[in-house]
């Protein structure tokens, strides 16, 4: 836990499990341009308060910067595809996140508990995926574009600071849960939508 500086050389290309897990006193880190995998939990707990995604690397595994309660800025490239499950879980003081344009998957529960006030989703993403934003407290600024076609369970329950949301016409379903215990005042269901699923709404 007394960790607060690293120097990794070129030649590094994975960063396994827990490797800084709960390094409390680790606030910065630079991670070289040729790494490639960084594997689930790396960062967990740990005090990281900006990172920079190396070029190499196109995966954000789960629970990679999981409950990092000081992370506020993180820079991806455009090389990042995925963001896994719980990624950045608990990242009380991430506000804002612009995500990468060819991110194509973006699993349950990626920003849950975190505190992003607004964000695009890119186009590559079709579907929002169950509990993607649950407890996302802060939450009051979305922007879908016209390729989403699924809003899956429980995607953003409990986003208290959602008050209003443009669904786009291309939804064709909208999981259990999905707005329940949201802030919305007022909300426009697409023609499209066959699916409403139950409790979407619940107070």
């Amino acid at each position: 836990k007394n960790l607060s500086s690293i120097n990794f050389h070129d030649n590094v290309t994975t960063i396994s499990s827990y490797a800084f897990s709960e390094c409390t006193n680790l606030t910065t880190i630079n991670i070289p341009d040729n790494v490639e995998i960084i594997e689930p939990y790396a960062f967990s707990g740990s005090s990281l308060l900006t990172i920079d995604i190396p070029e190499g690397t196109t995966n954000i595994s789960d629970h990679l910067f999981y409950s990092c309660k000081n992370l506020c800025s993180i820079n991806f490239h455009d090389n990042v595809t995925t963001i896994s499950s719980y990624a950045f879980s608990g990242c009380s003081n991430l506000t804002s996140m612009t995500l990468p344009k060819y991110v194509s998957s973006i699993l349950p529960y990626a920003f849950s508990g975190s505190s992003i006030i607004t964000i695009e989703i890119p186009e590559g993403i079709t579907s929002i995926s169950d509990n993607m934003f649950y407890k996302s407290k802060n939450l009051s600024t979305i922007k879908f574009h016209e390729k989403i076609t699924t809003i899956g369970s429980y995607a953003f329950y409990q986003c208290t600071n959602l008050s209003s949301i443009k669904i786009p016409d291309t939804i064709n379903s909208i999981g259990a849960y999905a707005f329940s215990v949201s802030g919305l005042i007022s909300i426009e269901i697409p023609e499209k939508t066959l699916s409403i699923s139950h409790h979407m709404f619940q107070l």
